[in-house]
């Protein structure tokens, strides 16, 4: 079961959230002093299609935890992201990154091993160790089940099971996506931009291809108009004609420009980051909607 082999990592999973339990002393006693823990994890309905898999970025490493039960996806977040909190999860949230977590099996693993070794200045090794956030933090890329951006399987030209296992790699790569851009590429900041360059390489991860029309129904838009959708989320309500126009050129914009990529040998990674590199000459209808 993959949550209780994270479990023996993150003993703060054995926490069933519940309101003030970031308060308690064995919560702080478990994720800021690295005391260890076991409990029950009856909160967790488990399935045998969750996975836990790393992915290696240019922006560093990432574990990506998919968990089929949405209620199970729910409480990891609310556990991991929220401090063991109940808050509300937006239905619409299907995948999200967890950063800056505090692994203390790493830091056990590693001043056991020091000891071992014949160290004797543990205060020392222990500042020097965790001096470097690499050596003990972690990051989680979350995802859940279901059809990507809510989209069934009838409005593209897949069948139901493999509509949902495309889900799953365009659901992991557009966050994957996020995390990169937002390690690398910092200071870039245009919210309509980054879902359009996420939604685009998690199709290419996914099915090799970027499809302008699954692209539009990812967002809520057909044959030019906007139906509802995830748009009006980085609109700040449902977007107008004229902003729908200038999405939708973005979207044939980026067809030409992969393939300009990928036929210079861009593929992957490297395929994102010289899109990332592109963006202001790629959409610069967008540039004064968020100035």
């Amino acid at each position: 079961m993959v949550i209780e082999t994270l479990a023996k990592r993150f003993p703060q999973l054995y926490l069933k959230p519940e309101p003030g339990v970031s308060q308690s002393e064995l919560y702080r006693a478990i994720v800021r002093k690295g005391n260890r823990y076991e409990g029950s994890l009856s909160h967790f309905a488990g399935s045998p299609k969750d996975s836990l898999t790393r992915e290696q970025t240019p922006a560093g490493e990432v574990a990506v935890v998919f968990l089929a039960a949405r209620a199970d996806f729910e409480c990891f977040y609310r556990i991991m992201a929220c401090r063991c909190e109940p808050v509300e999860v937006p239905p619409t949230m299907g995948a999200c990154y967890i950063s800056g977590i505090h692994d203390w099996s790493r830091i056990h693993a590693h001043m056991a091993a020091y000891r071992a070794s014949g160290g004797d200045d543990p205060s020392g090794e222990f500042a020097r160790f965790t001096a470097i956030p690499s050596n003990y933090k972690e990051t989680f890329l979350l995802l859940s089940d279901g059809p990507y951006s809510a989209v069934p399987a009838e409005r593209t030209h897949y069948d139901s099971e493999t509509w949902l296992r495309l889900s799953r790699e365009i659901r992991k790569y557009h966050e994957l996506t996020h995390f990169v851009c937002r390690k690398l590429f910092p200071e870039k900041k245009n919210p309509i931009w980054d879902e359009l360059l996420a939604d685009c390489m998690g199709l290419l991860f996914a099915t090799g291809e970027y499809s302008v029309p699954l692209a539009q129904a990812f967002l809520g838009i057909e044959n030019g108009v906007y139906i509802g959708g995830r748009l009006e989320n980085y609109t700040g309500g449902a977007p107008d004609c004229e902003t729908v126009r200038r999405v939708t050129a973005v979207m044939d914009r980026l067809v030409h420009h992969c393939g300009a990529e990928r036929a210079a040998g861009n593929e992957g990674y490297a395929l994102l980051e010289a899109l990332e590199r592109r963006a202001e000459e790629i959409c610069p209808e967008l540039a004064d909607l968020f100035a």
